[in-house]
């Protein structure tokens, strides 16, 4: 009974999916994929951290059957969810439990979402995304982590305005690029 409601639109109450989901441990694979398929749809029309939220703590149960059903609804869906695996990619990358599930399509796909943020103004929250989405691939041992840190090496060679420098330190493998700057008032 309850699956059937899984086809609804989950934007209007999905601020407490995450914590719903925390305490579905006793639910079956069945439920827990039916409800991914219905979060995705949802952020799909409507995206929103709390989506993100939710997708991570429901996958945690199942890892891998889930990050299956997850990859094959990114592949079916073709470039529209490039937002939904950047969006999700820093907490992916930083799991242990489920970043040996990403594939190098998926990687691939981070990496080239974190480099288009360094071409336009970014937001806030997408800076420290992308910035985050970097810093864990600089550090994995990828077909591409050597081009990873060499796109890394090229951001500290263009001249960003104070606040993104500062957002760029988790960045940084060499100590000039975080030396203060002057004129910056939230310099420590």
């Amino acid at each position: 009974i309850v699956l059937h409601f899984f086809k609804a639109d989950l934007y209007s109450f999905i601020q407490y999916v995450p914590q719903i989901i925390k305490q579905m441990s006793q639910m079956n694979l069945e439920f827990h994929q039916r409800l991914l398929i219905s979060l995705l749809t949802s952020y799909v029309q409507n995206p929103n951290s709390q989506f993100v939220e939710s997708l991570f703590c429901l996958i945690e149960y199942f890892p891998r059957r889930l990050m299956n059903e997850f990859s094959h609804f990114l592949d079916s869906n073709g470039t529209k969810l490039n937002g939904l695996l950047f969006a999700m990619g820093s907490k992916l990358l930083d799991s242990k439990l489920l970043s040996c599930y990403l594939t190098e399509k998926q990687i691939s796909i981070m990496f080239e979402e974190s480099k288009k943020l360094f071409n336009d103004t970014p937001s806030a929250s997408s800076l420290e995304q992308g910035v985050g989405i970097l810093s864990k691939l600089s550090k994995m041992d990828t077909k591409i982590t050597e081009e990873v840190n060499s796109f890394i090496d090229s951001i500290f060679l263009k001249d960003y305005p104070p606040h993104i420098k500062r957002n760029l330190l988790p960045l940084s493998k060499k100590i000039e690029n975080v030396t203060p700057c002057e004129g910056d008032s939230s310099n420590i």
